[in-house]
Parts: structure tokens; C-alpha cells; sequence
């Protein structure tokens, strides 16, 4: 696991961060990858170079950082293999072309915490649940991460089957947007959001 928080280095495989046409991961990972540079640490983010992202690029390089981008798996693997000798975090995200191969480097690696960021997790559930292929998730699931990190803005609720915090009777946790919505229909307000899992509410005026 990561011993510190300074300076750390992380490598990104993802879909694509140089270009935001007709793709939301793009400006969402600006503002990460921005966010983190700016806290001095080290990021890289490898995106395969596609044609139809190539047309409407709109960011060559990531200030601070760096963008490496490839034409094909076998031609990429070694560079990133030689990044993630020393890489404190390994992130594997949704729709990465080449995700298999990224996961497979990624869970062999040394890297500190290995992650896989699904920002598409309503698509991710659907398909999964109708029993469709997902082509950036192997056969083990995701398991072998350290760390899952996803992208839920719609109501969801995860039942837990043994025990969560030492609680057995602990069995529905719902997510963010699942206890603002319950809050709501319950007749209360929200006014703040000030830290994780607090939310500061009033009864709604009617």
C-alpha cells in the first residue's frame, strides 16, 4: 500500500483525455489530473491514439504531466511496465481500449494500490446484469483490485451480506444520491454536504 500521500506517481489507463468530443471521461480526468499535479504529484496518463479521437483533439499535452499515446498494446506495454516499477498508484478505468492487457500489467505490477475507476457503472450494471460482455472487465471480475472507485450519479442501494463496520445487522447501505433522494421524500431539505456521510438537512417547507 501507498506509505505516504507526497509526491506520489500514478499511471492512468483510460480512454482518452486528449479529446472531448462525444466523451465525458475526457473532462472529468482534466480536472483530476489537474487537481493532483497541482498537490505535486507525478501523473501519466496512456491513451490509445483512435482516429476518430485524433480528428477532434483538443489537448496535446497534460501541463504538468504526461500523455502517452500509442497506436497499439505490444507497442506501449514495455514503456508502461518501465513506468510502473515505480508507480505508487495503477488505475485501470472503463471503456480503456486495451483494459485486459492494462489489468493484467497493472495486478502484476509493484505499484502501491492498484485501482480500476468504472465511469460508466449505470452501463457497467445494466450490461452485467443482462448477462452482456463487458470488454473492460476479465473473467475474475474485480477482485484482484485494491480499490474500486465508481461513478454513480443515480439512486442505487448495495446490500451487504455478512457485516459492515462490526455491524451484522448492517444489511442496505445506499449511496450518495440514493440518501438525498430518500431524505427528499421524507420531507427534508438538504442544505449542506460538509463531509463524507454527513448531510445537514431541515424539514422542506410545503
Amino acid at each position: 500500500m501507498v506509505s505516504t500521500l507526497d509526491g506520489m506517481k500514478l499511471l492512468i489507463f483510460g480512454l482518452s483525455i486528449s479529446s472531448s468530443w462525444r466523451n465525458g471521461h475526457a473532462t472529468l480526468w482534466r480536472g483530476l489530473c489537474g487537481a493532483l499535479i497541482r498537490r505535486g504529484h507525478e501523473v501519466h496518463f496512456f491513451e490509445r491514439d483512435v482516429a476518430y479521437y485524433a480528428l477532434h483533439r483538443d489537448l496535446t499535452k497534460i501541463p504538468g504531466g504526461r500523455l502517452h499515446l500509442y497506436s497499439s498494446w505490444d507497442e506501449v506495454r514495455k514503456e508502461a511496465a518501465d513506468q510502473l516499477r515505480d508507480a505508487d498508484v495503477a488505475i485501470v478505468t472503463s471503456y480503456c481500449p486495451g483494459a485486459l492487457q492494462a489489468t493484467d500489467l497493472a495486478l502484476g505490477s509493484q505499484a502501491g494500490v492498484k485501482c480500476f475507476y468504472d465511469l460508466d457503472t449505470p452501463v457497467t450494471l445494466d450490461r452485467l446484469k443482462s448477462g452482456e460482455p463487458v470488454e473492460y472487465i476479465g473473467p475474475r471480475g474485480l477482485r484482484d483490485f485494491d480499490l474500486v472507485l465508481s461513478y454513480t450519479g443515480y439512486p442505487r442501494i448495495d446490500f451487504i451480506e455478512h457485516r459492515y463496520s462490526d455491524d451484522p445487522t448492517n444489511c442496505w447501505i445506499p449511496n450518495l444520491a440514493c440518501a438525498q433522494a430518500m431524505l427528499r421524500s421524507a420531507g427534508f431539505e438538504i442544505l449542506d454536504h460538509p463531509e463524507e456521510e454527513v448531510l445537514i438537512c431541515r424539514k422542506a417547507k410545503r
